[in-house]
This record gives structure tokens, sequence and C-alpha cells, in this order.
């Protein structure tokens, strides 16, 4: 499953297997997760701190590891576009969302040059710092 992080830092989740206790990072944007470490990681957070975490982490797709974005509907797959750190994904998702039967969302399409244009900003921060 994908599992967005919100938040411009990373962001790291308490996970306890067997004895063995270690954290999970998640980045800004998106982050491949199994489903099976995804509930562990709830579970071990508890309630409190998982109301914490919903605030900024997002899963996408419900338990697949392979999300289809052409199967999402609108809304998730703005989520997943605005996880999205890179012009050539945006590309990607783009060539996905025209394929679509039925043609492009108009929402989706917004999405995808608005998070274009947020990465253009970072970029153009890098290259005058």
């Amino acid at each position: 499953m994908i599992v967005i992080n919100k938040k411009p830092n990373i962001t790291h989740m308490p996970y306890t297997r067997n004895k063995r206790s270690f954290v999970q990072t998640f980045v800004p944007g998106q982050n491949v997760i199994d489903a099976e470490t995804w509930q562990a990681i709830r579970k071990t957070a508890g309630d409190r701190m998982q109301v914490h975490y919903d605030a900024f982490l997002k899963p996408i797709g419900g338990q697949d590891q392979d999300v289809d974005p052409a199967k999402l509907s609108a809304e998730d797959f703005i989520e997943l576009i605005g996880g999205a750190m890179t012009l050539e994904l945006l590309d990607q998702y783009l060539a996905i969302e025209n394929s679509r039967k039925g043609g492009a969302r108009k929402s989706v399409v917004e999405a995808m040059e608005k998070q274009a244009a947020a990465i253009n900003e970072i970029e153009a921060r890098k290259a005058s710092a």
C-alpha cells in the first residue's frame, strides 16, 4: 500500500515485532509499506497516537501493495498526486489520467498542475540557495 506523509519533514512511527522494537520512517510524499506492517505500527501506537498520526499520514488504495492510480477515486488520486515529489512522477500520473475511459477528470488535472507548480517552486529555491 502507499502511505502519504503530508508533513514537510520525516515522520517516525513506533512498531514492535516480537521483542525487537524499531521505528518505521515515512519521508514526505509517498511511502510504500506492506499492509501487515501498517496495521502493526498503528496497533503499537495506541489509540491516542493514531489520532495524531491520522492527521498527516494517509493510506491510499486500501491494502494493495501495487496501487493502480487509474482505478482510484478522484479524491484518492488527488491525495496520491499531493505526495508526488518529482515532475517525472506527475507526468506518469497525467498519462494514466489521460488514458482513462471517459477522459481526464478536471479536478485531478488541476491537482497535478498545482503540485507541479509547488515542485517547480521548491526546485527554484534550491537553485537560488
